[in-house]
């Protein structure tokens, strides 16, 4: 929501509300990809992205009810 929100300021806004949109976009960059890079093993994990698809059911802590079992 929040993206919504400075795309419509950046595109409706005049030449101070470009720069202040720049400007917060420009100090969110910097934090984000850090953290980014914290998780991802320095950008070289590539399964962090791989699905792993009914992970949940075969987990037996999660306990399913009899009628799904």
């Amino acid at each position: 929501a929040l993206s919504a929100v400075l795309v419509f300021l950046f595109a409706c806004g005049d030449s101070i509300v470009r720069k202040r949109v720049a400007a917060v976009i420009g100090a969110a960059f910097l934090p984000a990809t850090f953290f980014v890079w914290l998780i991802s093993d320095n950008f070289r994990a590539g399964t962090i992205l791989k699905p792993h698809l009914g992970w949940v059911m075969g987990d037996p802590e999660f306990g399913r009810s009899n009628l799904f079992q």
